[in-house]
């Protein structure tokens, strides 16, 4: 599952868990729920290079997509229309993940020691280790997929 915040993508860079979502996770009880979910930018794509033909079901601004529960509902997969980017595009979001990543990544590590980003970045059973682990997970699962771009021409890698 993928959820599209109201941040802007430097705020929500892949594999991360923005400053103030794990009230929401908790509310929504994602994380009791035994399935993957994702932070994403309501700026960017909700495909990437992990995501792969996403289909949305609700939107901020139309509420809940009847068709797309209908379909699913009925187990009838091929009626659900699924967001697919060009190859071009595809390679353009890959890059601008790795450096959201990479500048996410260098940005727990410069902070880490910090007495009060520690402070901020600790709750709801969440401590600093888990930032600066997912900053480093998140960084190196975009950067693999990049080599596999590179390797294949290929827009990406699926999970």
């Amino acid at each position: 599952m993928e959820v599209a915040l109201n941040l802007p993508p430097a705020e929500v860079p892949w594999g991360s868990n923005p400053h103030g979502a794990a009230w929401l996770a908790d509310d929504l009880r994602l994380s009791k729920g035994g399935f993957e979910y994702w932070w994403r930018s309501h700026l960017d794509p909700a495909w990437n290079h992990y995501v792969r033909g996403p289909v949305r079901i609700w939107s901020a601004h139309d509420g809940a997509d009847g068709q797309a529960l209908d379909a699913l509902e009925a187990r009838n997969f091929g009626a659900l229309h699924r967001l697919t980017p060009s190859a071009a595009d595809e390679r353009l979001q890959i890059r601008d993940d790795l450096d959201a990543a990479l500048a996410h990544m260098r940005d727990v590590r410069d902070n880490y020691w910090d007495h009060d980003w520690r402070r901020e970045h600790r709750g709801l059973g969440r401590h600093p280790e888990n930032e600066l682990w997912e900053a480093v997970e998140g960084y190196l699962h975009v950067l693999d997929a990049c080599s596999v771009t590179r390797a294949d021409g290929t827009g990406g890698s699926s999970p």
